[in-house]
């Protein structure tokens, strides 16, 4: 594809950034400014299902504090609103050791399944059973008798949100 240093890691890097919001290679957010300087950008135009274009951003700066700003078609979000709106897939040489390493490897891989996001307005898996978990500590706490009716649902939906993620994700 390319001679070696002509940037092609800096491209999927960009495209980690737009989707994570962060380095998919797991480079520390103070090493990935170009040398020299105290802030980086990443800027990117898709298409999304239907055609519709979208414009994604990226602004950290390092210095003179840590801030990171994330934009949809020009319009400030949280990082969580961002994170999954571009989705990727990343593999790396080091990965097959999920399918030949030790078990270790694997619960690791499966340990961060929560933080995968389910839905951009629901969030990550964990957001949402931590949600629906202190949702059920509050009718716990309440006497009420219709506390036990809507304590059974909250637990239902739980047990179904993660179905349902373990099975978009073919687990």
């Amino acid at each position: 594809i390319g001679s070696n240093g002509i940037g092609k890691t800096n491209i999927l890097e960009a495209i980690g950034v737009l989707s994570l919001t962060k380095s998919f290679l797991g480079i520390e957010e103070h090493d990935l400014p170009t040398w020299e300087t105290h802030f980086y950008r990443v800027r990117g135009h898709m298409q999304i299902d239907g055609g519709e274009q979208q414009t994604l951003e990226v602004v950290s700066t390092i210095s003179p504090r840590k801030q990171k700003a994330c934009f949809l078609n020009d319009v400030a979000l949280p990082l969580s609103r961002i994170v999954g709106l571009l989705p990727t897939v990343t593999f790396l040489p080091q990965d097959l050791d999920l399918f030949t390493g030790s078990p270790a490897n694997r619960r690791r891989f499966i340990d961060q399944l929560p933080f995968v996001v389910v839905d951009k307005d629901m969030g990550t898996l964990s957001g949402v059973v931590k949600r629906m978990v202190n949702e059920r500590n509050e009718f716990e706490e309440l006497e009420e008798p219709i506390a036990d009716v809507v304590l059974q649902v909250l637990t239902n939906d739980t047990i179904r949100v993660i179905k349902m993620t373990l099975r978009s994700l073919g687990l």
